[in-house]
């Protein structure tokens, strides 16, 4: 079982990448960023329970690690052409997000990310 707690940001985003495409697999619906944390917090098991408390920076700002997480892992999907953002703050998913199986296209989806983000 993944322990969301003491995972790395980088294993963070990428279970999130998973939990996302299943996410609006699953809905086969455009979502908003919000609509898919909901989602994310109503049936992942995975995430503790305060996954969603704010934190201060050092210099006082604000912030949810979870919603930035969450957002980092969207803009992930949508390098590696997984989704597309019809118009602002709204997610759906392309063909290709449509098509893949992440039992058995895992390293073909990461590799699709990171060849988004080297472009």
């Amino acid at each position: 079982m993944f322990d969301y707690t003491t995972a790395s940001r980088d294993q963070r985003e990428e279970f999130l990448q998973d939990k996302i495409l299943i996410c609006l697999q699953t809905t086969q619906q455009p979502m908003t960023n919000a609509q898919i944390r909901d989602y994310l917090l109503k049936h992942i098991d995975e995430l503790p329970a305060d996954v969603t408390k704010l934190t201060t920076s050092k210099k006082g700002s604000v912030y949810s690690d979870f919603q930035i997480r969450v957002n980092m892992s969207i803009t992930s999907l949508y390098k590696g052409g997984l989704v597309d953002h019809p118009k602002r703050g709204v997610t759906e998913l392309t063909q290709l997000g449509k098509n893949i199986n992440l039992n058995t296209s895992r390293k073909h989806m990461h590799k699709l990310i990171v060849e988004g983000w080297q472009k």
